[in-house]
């Protein structure tokens, strides 16, 4: 009998339970990290062509206004409107105050809201996100580009992005959310 073991070769019942257990665990430690890591990505992606396209139009406006525009009477003032829920949204026709900046996206779905606010060193408040980020009212005009997004389908928590006329980074708070 011994002599028959001797050639045998593979693994144990055990031994693929236990590789089948361990796969298991990593499994279950990655998914969440990678799912998280595309929904920061496409978030990411998504903000970054917004913003850089509302910049854009509010340095160009302000070349031939002498001022910026503010696409909302307030922080909660966003567009497209409505808390951002679930996957892409269809985004409607823009309103005045898009089509006064002349913004021109290729985008016709979005995952996130925006909102630009604009003061000058005299007027024009700072919202309360943005005080988060640590906006100040500086010594020239300004503006502020806030985005909320809905990026895990939680309606309890957002991810929201900021940047302003004085930076070009783009701050993040609750980043995946």
């Amino acid at each position: 009998m011994s002599s028959m073991r001797r050639g045998q070769t593979g693994f144990t019942l055990l031994e693929v339970m236990v590789v089948c257990v361990i796969i298991a665990i990593l499994a279950a430690i990655a998914l969440p990290s990678f799912a998280s890591q595309g929904r920061k990505a496409k978030g990411d992606a998504e903000v970054s062509a917004f913003v850089t396209e509302l910049k854009l139009r509010e340095e160009h406006y302000q070349l031939e206004k002498g001022n910026f525009l503010a696409t909302g009477a307030s922080e909660s003032d966003m567009f497209p409107p409505g808390n951002p829920t679930g996957p892409h949204r269809t985004i409607p026709t823009y309103p005045a105050s898009w089509t006064a900046l002349k913004v021109r996206l290729g985008a016709t779905r979005a995952l996130c809201t925006y909102v630009v606010q604009t003061g000058t060193p005299t007027s024009g408040t700072v919202g309360p996100m943005a005080t988060t980020f640590g906006m100040a009212v500086g010594s020239k005009n300004w503006f502020y580009i806030l985005a909320r997004c809905n990026l895990d389908d939680d309606p309890t928590s957002f991810s929201w992005y900021f940047t302003s006329s004085t930076s070009s980074t783009i701050q993040k708070l609750n980043h995946g959310k």
